[in-house]
């Protein structure tokens, strides 16, 4: 759950949880192809990174709403990814690109700071699933842990 503009706790949802004050939110199109359940955890193998879980119910709008978002992305989700980062360490992933990586064999979008520390990394492994993680280690444990729950 979160709390709206009232301060009352309502339901959380990507549209509510990425769309808080000062923050530019990502494409209608990405929101509107994302169920509105959602998954936001802690990873904590290493460095403490927050994660989320969503469920995509079109491969092709979510993927394509991803790479739209891009060049916003990290003011939306470094404080939910990362909520110990220094504003100055943020700054250094300010107008950076994301690259295609292979993450546990699967094909991942990665955002990394100039030393080349992941901030953001996400891919949608089997096409329904879309996994957003604050670093490598983070999206290669949730791909491991959605292969084993997956016949």
């Amino acid at each position: 759950s979160t709390r709206d503009e009232k301060g009352e706790t309502i339901a959380a949802s990507p549209a509510t949880v990425w769309r808080a004050p000062g923050i530019t939110a990502p494409p209608q199109a990405l929101l509107s192809s994302l169920d509105t359940a959602l998954t936001y955890g802690i990873y904590s193998g290493g460095a403490l990174v927050g994660f989320f879980e969503l469920h995509s119910r079109s491969y092709p709008e979510t993927f394509g709403g991803m790479l739209k978002w891009e060049p916003l992305m990290a003011d939306a989700l470094i404080p939910l990814l990362h909520p110990n980062m220094k504003k100055a360490d943020a700054t250094l992933i300010r107008g950076r690109a994301f690259k295609d990586e292979r993450v546990a064999g699967v094909n991942a979008r990665v955002l990394s700071d100039p030393t080349q520390v992941v901030a953001i990394a996400y891919a949608l492994p089997d096409q329904k699933t879309l996994l957003i993680a604050g670093n490598t280690a983070a999206l290669q444990a949730l791909i491991e842990k959605l292969r084993t729950k997956t016949p």
